[in-house]
């Protein structure tokens, strides 16, 4: 097998290599559509009230802004596109992209889907990393109040434990396999949460590698800081 040609975005013959000409312009006129800001909320309208409806849209979506964005609806639908990705030397990211929910069924649901990528990753050179966003494991509303030290009522103490315990899950599973694992950084105003709990499961499950990792959002004039008091933490505690 050949070796992969050597990544660099200076050279776009490598760097779109895993595209066909007909999704090179499909692309041009998906990103030329969104530049156009008054377009893009016209028709995130038009799209959510569809949907809304029932009205026979998704296969537009699934083949314009789903199939450019997305890798697929499950993670057989990712296969090929993370097998072509590979024979590129570029890695894939399996990311179940479900936030903003209500619904306790749901936020199971969705820990069972990120378990699921978890594993997934265990034996594929072509999946370094898993990621997943703690909001597609709890109600945003909750995690900001946890992020501006609210009172929680005991109904809310109890959902929140059930939220860290989907966390300590994903980050145990990608522990006992040695999967590393992104906790992606959301919303300022409920990041306080999201670093609580990942600064944890760092301190529980990086004792001798790094396998939890946290997202440092390093565009705010905060983060700075953060990463030195991290990293001045993890050295005095020894977490990789």
């Amino acid at each position: 097998m050949e070796s992969p040609p050597k990544l660099s975005f200076d050279n776009l013959e490598n760097s779109f290599a895993f595209r066909s000409t007909h999704e090179i312009r499909r692309a041009y006129w998906l990103f030329k559509a969104i530049s156009f800001p008054s377009l893009v909320k016209v028709g995130s309208n038009l799209a959510t009230g569809a949907l809304k409806y029932h009205l026979p849209v998704k296969g537009l979506i699934r083949a314009t802004i789903f199939r450019h964005f997305c890798g697929g609806e499950d993670i057989n639908d990712c296969a090929r596109t993370i097998e072509r990705l590979g024979l590129l030397g570029v890695g894939s990211i399996l990311d179940y992209s479900v936030e903003g929910k209500e619904d306790e069924v749901e936020f199971d649901h969705s820990c069972k889907e990120i378990l699921s990528t978890v594993k997934r990753a265990q034996f594929d050179p072509n999946i370094p990393f898993s990621v997943f966003k703690v909001t597609g494991l709890g109600r945003i509303v909750l995690l900001e109040k946890v992020s501006n030290k609210d009172q929680l009522s005991s109904e809310e103490a109890a959902e929140y434990s059930r939220v860290r315990e989907r966390v300590r899950k994903i980050c145990e599973e990608g522990y006992h396999l040695n999967v590393r694992v992104f906790i992606d950084a959301e919303e300022t105003w409920i990041q306080p949460a999201i670093d609580d709990m990942t600064t944890q499961m760092m301190e529980k499950y990086n004792k001798e590698k790094a396998i939890i990792y946290n997202t440092v959002q390093l565009y705010r004039h905060d983060r700075l800081e953060f990463v030195k008091t991290s990293h001045q933490r993890a050295v005095k505690e020894t977490i990789f």
